[in-house]
């Protein structure tokens, strides 16, 4: 008798305690849901884009609490279903291609409310391409030859290719297309001779250097006028001209071109601190990208906000950019009118 009311009069004085203790909710550490490992979707070994890829993948996986996985695909219209899903969480993508896969535009389908920006990343350029040693030296000079066509792993390169073709006045139907599944096929196509052109990428890619290596080729120029430049925005809408300096990867000379935003985009499925993390990561740490590949120096803060994204920002993101003072009225309405399209 005596040791229970020793007990109880021990316990007495924590009583209030222990009510408040379950009276409050349990703490929750900012990182406690953020999960071992999150997959991130890109183009196929080799291009520019899937080495990228690896270089963010490491860059997150050093600097957060996750492991970044990458996963090659032909292209973004093979991997947004997933990311769509929640299948799959991050994905690197041209501006075009995010805003055609949110607004259900050419090469996807129907809509994929589910995407969601993190942050801008580099411009990329794109060259067409034709064997060095062959008499093409102006996109006209294609006109009854063979170009690769279709790309249906990756739409967005039909686009680019039909958009150079129309700066000389050309279409479709003025040359002979060979489809091709995806970037690399094109170029294999070109290497084996059952090709005149095909789409090259960006100069500095390792596919093209690989083929240059093997087989020296040529860029052909955009033909630039007020003209072709609306008519490839039409096409490709974020599209801008950019004359590239010899020297840049596989070029002999300046190349009049075209180039693009890319994006580090998200599901909506990602949990919230998740992508908070993945943006601060690279944020914090975007010099560690700079060495990994070419297109990467082009990630700096200064850059990464865009206040006009082609898809809404991941709310992770929106807490990340409001904390560093970028998040403005622009923003917030674009936001706005962007969650309304996705509803």
């Amino acid at each position: 008798m005596k040791r229970r009311c020793f007990f109880f009069s021990c316990l007495w004085p924590s009583i209030p305690l222990i009510a408040l203790m379950i009276a409050l909710p349990p703490a929750v550490s900012w990182t406690a849901s953020t999960p071992a490992q999150i997959g991130i979707g890109t183009n196929r070994v080799g291009l520019a884009y899937h080495a990228a890829g690896v270089g963010i993948a490491k860059v997150i996986s050093e600097k957060s609490p996750m492991k970044v996985l990458v996963k090659p695909f032909a292209g973004p219209n093979a991997w947004m279903p997933l990311l769509d899903s929640g299948e799959l969480e991050l994905g690197l993508i041209s501006g075009t291609d995010a805003g055609w896969a949110f607004t259900m535009g050419p090469g996807f389908p129907r809509q994929n409310k589910n995407l969601r920006v993190l942050m801008r990343g580099n411009m990329i350029d794109f060259i067409v391409v034709v064997k060095a040693s062959s008499d093409f030296r102006k996109v006209s000079d294609l006109k009854a030859r063979r170009v690769t066509s279709d790309y249906g792993g990756n739409v967005v390169v039909k686009q680019i290719v039909e958009a150079y073709l129309a700066s000389a006045g050309l279409g479709w139907d003025d040359v002979k297309r060979v489809p091709v599944p995806d970037i690399a096929a094109g170029l294999q196509a070109l290497r084996e001779g059952r090709v005149d052109a095909a789409f090259g990428g960006g100069p500095v890619t390792g596919a093209l250097r690989e083929l240059d290596a093997a087989i020296p080729v040529r860029a052909l120029p955009f033909e630039l006028s007020a003209a072709t430049l609306a008519k490839a925005r039409e096409l490709l809408p974020s599209a801008r001209p950019v004359l590239i300096k010899k020297g840049t990867g596989i070029l002999r000379e300046d190349i009049q071109a075209l180039e693009y935003p890319i994006f580090l985009v998200a599901s909506a499925k990602l949990a919230e601190n998740t992508a908070y993390e993945v943006v601060k990561a690279l944020w914090e740490n975007y010099k560690d990208l700079h060495p990994i590949h070419p297109w990467l120096k082009g990630w700096i803060p200064e850059e990464m906000f865009d206040p006009d994204p082609p898809a809404p920002y991941h709310p992770g993101a929106v807490k990340f950019y409001r904390e560093k003072n970028l998040w403005s009225a622009e923003a917030q309405k674009n936001q706005t009118e962007l969650i309304g399209a996705a509803k």
